[in-house]
Formats: structure tokens, sequence, C-alpha cells
């Protein structure tokens, strides 16, 4: 079995904090949102180590990664066949389809 190591960019950084902040002005409960985005990047780490070229290609070399329990939280990745490593370049909910239709 080939294994990629799983990077989060800066950027999917930010947008997992920006997930929590959204889920806890929600629901006004720091388990819930703490518990939600730990789970969310667990899933996309585990799920892209393996076989990430399951995932089918969104635009060019960037290929999309759905959250299997909300599927309106998605995740863009590029795959490195060479260095066996996949690249997360964003991660949000998908009414903010603007800040992904730039990938490239």
């Amino acid at each position: 079995m080939q294994y990629y190591t799983v990077n989060i960019s800066d950027e999917a950084k930010q947008d997992l904090t920006k997930i929590f902040e959204f889920i806890f002005d929600e629901s006004k409960d720091f388990t819930v949102a703490t518990s939600f985005v730990l789970m969310l990047n667990e899933v996309i780490v585990e799920s892209l180590s393996f076989f990430p070229a399951k995932r089918p290609i969104y635009k060019n070399n960037i290929r999309k990664f759905v959250y299997p329990k909300h599927k309106n939280y998605v995740a863009y990745f590029e795959i490195f066949d060479e260095t066996k490593e996949v690249m997360v370049h964003v991660i949000t909910e998908t009414s903010q389809y603007t800040r992904y239709m730039s990938l490239s």
C-alpha cells in the first residue's frame, strides 16, 4: 500500500478556524464546534492519505473531497505523486463557491 503525507496549507488552516467560529457562533457550544472541526480535519487527512486520486478532479490538477458526514463541506487538494504528498489548499462550505473558483 502506498501512503501519502497530507499537508494542510496555511489558508486551509485559516478555513478550519473560520468554520469553528461559524459553528460556535451558531451553536454557542465550544465542544460542538471543536469536535466538528477536529473530526473534519481528521477525516480529510485519513481519507486523502491513501489513494487520493480516487477523488474527482475539480479543475486541472485540483481534486475535490466531500466530507461524508456533512456534504456541504469540501476540501480542494493537489496530489504530488513524485513525493507522495497531498496539499490541501482550501476547506470550505460549498455556498462559498467564489473562494475556490480560481483554483487551477
